[in-house]
């Protein structure tokens, strides 16, 4: 015969259920360095208690063991019964209470999630229970007295000449060339076929296109495109 129980509740009844008192603990908060604290809680006794008294309340009218109507068995043996699974759902209630509420008290503003290996933490059967986490904290620091601070906000003034400098740019990257007779000027892209001579040597015709820059440019000219004929 299988034994098991069932702690399923209605909307009703968990609207109805009594509001716990808060879980009273101790903390010790260490600094390892800036951006972590190490946490040890301590929680008495008595607290421990309290919580595997709620959990049993809660279970032994619906317990079912062997023998026994749902609800029936006596509370000793219901203890002995369901004793592992109770301790590990009151480890899990205390640390969860616990955890909030450390998160609620202390002094530090947490930016990741508590680390501690579940499984090692043991429900003690006497004493205090007792466990230790770390946690990333956003580091302190003073900040300095910033109201004393002056600032100068730049003023870049924009001519005419600044303008039509940008509009010229923007027309020759995307204008599309023509052709013309008419004599080069400034920022004309040109057609240049030549031929080197040597006394009776010549070389191979060739053909480069370049833009015109003014003599005292800081550019170079430029050749997009070389072809041999």
């Amino acid at each position: 015969m299988s034994t098991s129980f069932d702690t399923d509740s209605t909307p009703a009844e968990d609207a109805a259920a009594p509001v716990k008192d808060p879980l009273q603990l101790n903390m010790e908060v260490t600094k390892p360095h800036a951006c972590l604290r190490e946490v040890v809680v301590t929680i008495p006794r008595g607290e421990v208690d309290r919580y595997m008294k709620d959990a049993y309340d809660e279970l032994v009218p619906e317990a079912q063991v062997p023998g026994f109507r749902a609800g029936r068995a006596p509370r000793k043996l219901v203890e002995k019964q369901f004793k592992d699974r109770i301790e590990d759902r009151v480890k899990g209630s205390l640390l969860m209470d616990s955890l909030a509420k450390v998160t609620e008290d202390a002094e530090f503003s947490a930016i990741g999630e508590p680390d501690f290996d579940y499984e090692s933490i043991e429900l003690p059967e006497k004493g205090e229970f007792k466990y230790q986490f770390s946690i990333e904290v956003r580091p302190e620091f003073e900040t300095p007295d910033w109201k004393k601070l002056e600032l100068k906000k730049p003023v870049e003034t924009i001519s005419e000449e600044d303008v039509d400098a940008a509009l010229q740019r923007v027309l020759s990257r995307y204008a599309s060339l023509e052709a013309s007779d008419a004599p080069a000027e400034i920022g004309d892209r040109l057609l240049i076929t030549g031929k080197f001579v040597d006394g009776e040597k010549t070389s191979p015709r060739w053909t480069k296109n370049a833009s015109l820059w003014p003599i005292a440019s800081a550019s170079p000219m430029r050749f997009a495109k070389t072809s041999a004929n």
